[in-house]
């Protein structure tokens, strides 16, 4: 399928997820405006504080937590803010986004340009790999030390939205199973996955390489029917392409009167290994790409 095509089918998604207006004014309207736009205020999460400087995110339900993937990353915390006893939304706390020097381990002045990933709100790092994004490093301030821009929202345009992560398929407990690809907080209508790729980011090894199996799932850990397969020949070496399988297709796959590939409504996305590569050597890891389309 042709870019012309694919771009044509986000176009056409995004359209008809359009929310509908209002009526016309009949009079003039004041619009209250934010004069400043690298500072918000969030409610908290009941039973939860905040650190000034740490990165922060929402929860499903809309309240401001300490980051871990699966919250929406919305900035870092301004203030300290603890909520430790009360209820949620009893605290209100201010989050800025902007340009901050962060600590990540063996940053160098070659790794200027790279994205940047949480996976708490004070572990930062240059691999997707079980941690979400937050921003891009644009500057050098020593070693271990860069400046980010704070990205927040994931990677939002329009109504579509994208992720990438890294998933080891050799997974014996230490490295990362399962990744949030899209919270929750989201997916008010339900999302139709627009497309979804692996590549392999790590050679696959081991007495049986095919067996390291991706399934995308909902947040619920109910499958999607999407699925990543490595092979003991052909699709296994470093950076190829692995086409997704399942019994559902995404937008850019599907032909008519096929089952669509439909995140429900209140449910995000996740990348899980549900086989792991195993024998003499075993190895393997794959980055997942996900497109989607907010209703």
């Amino acid at each position: 399928m042709n870019l012309i095509v694919i771009l044509t089918i986000i176009a056409a998604a995004a359209l008809l997820t359009r929310p509908l207006g209002m009526a016309a004014l009949a009079a003039n309207v004041q619009r209250n405006r934010f004069p400043d736009q690298t500072t918000r205020a969030f409610h908290v999460a009941a039973a939860t504080r905040i650190y000034k400087g740490g990165a922060v995110g929402l929860n499903a339900t809309g309240y401001l937590v300490p980051y871990v993937p699966g919250t929406l990353f919305v900035g870092l915390a301004y203030e300290e803010k603890d909520n430790s006893a009360g209820s949620a939304g009893a605290v209100i706390c201010r989050v800025e986004i902007g340009d901050f020097v962060l600590p990540i381990a063996g940053f160098a002045v070659g790794d200027v340009g790279k994205p940047v990933y949480a996976s708490t709100d004070n572990d930062f790092t240059l691999s997707p790999l079980a941690a979400g994004l937050i921003g891009h490093a644009i500057g050098y301030e020593g070693a271990g030390l860069a400046v980010v821009r704070i990205e927040p929202m994931l990677k939002i345009n329009g109504n579509l939205v994208s992720a990438i992560c890294e998933l080891d398929c050799e997974f014996n407990g230490g490295e990362t199973a399962e990744v949030v690809l899209m919270p929750a907080i989201l997916n008010k209508a339900g999302a139709p996955i627009v497309g979804t790729w692996g590549i392999i980011s790590e050679v696959f090894a081991g007495a049986t390489q095919d067996q390291g199996i991706i399934t995308l799932q909902d947040t619920d850990g109910n499958s999607l029917n999407l699925t990543f397969t490595a092979a003991d020949a052909g699709a296994d070496a470093l950076n190829d392409f692995i086409q997704e399988g399942g019994t559902n297709d995404t937008l850019i796959g599907a032909t008519s009167g096929d089952a669509g590939a439909v995140v429900p409504a209140g449910k995000g996305v996740k990348a899980k290994v549900t086989q792991s590569t195993s024998g003499a050597g075993a190895a393997g890891k794959m980055k997942v790409v996900f497109m989607a389309i907010l209703a």
